[in-house]
């Protein structure tokens, strides 16, 4: 029943995009984003369907880490700028109102 459930996971887990790849002493690969490396522990965040696992594994339980180089993003159009009002004009809905804010 645990291999069961574990191989659920790690099949749940291979649809990550852009993954780094935990693979455990016994064989099996978690597909997710390697967080942190403590003193005795490997911190590692598995995607699940839309919720986020975080994992916290002994480092004797894991084989190796493969860290993915993530692509830099690409550039993308630059906003449009809106013109910046300057003058009274510029606010035909205030036209008649004639007392000054300081």
């Amino acid at each position: 029943m645990r291999h069961l459930i574990a191989g659920a996971f790690v099949a749940l887990a291979a649809s990550v995009a852009l993954a780094d790849t935990l693979t455990l002493n016994d064989g099996s690969k978690l597909e997710g984003r390697f967080v942190e490396q403590r003193a005795d522990e490997i911190v590692f965040d598995q995607a699940v369907g839309a919720r986020t696992l975080r994992l916290t594994l002994r480092q004797s339980d894991v084989k190796s880490i493969e860290l993915k180089k993530l692509e830099p993003r690409k550039e993308t159009a630059a906003l449009p700028t809106l013109p910046t009002p300057t003058s009274p004009a510029d606010y035909p809905e205030l036209k008649g109102y004639d007392k000054h804010v300081i």
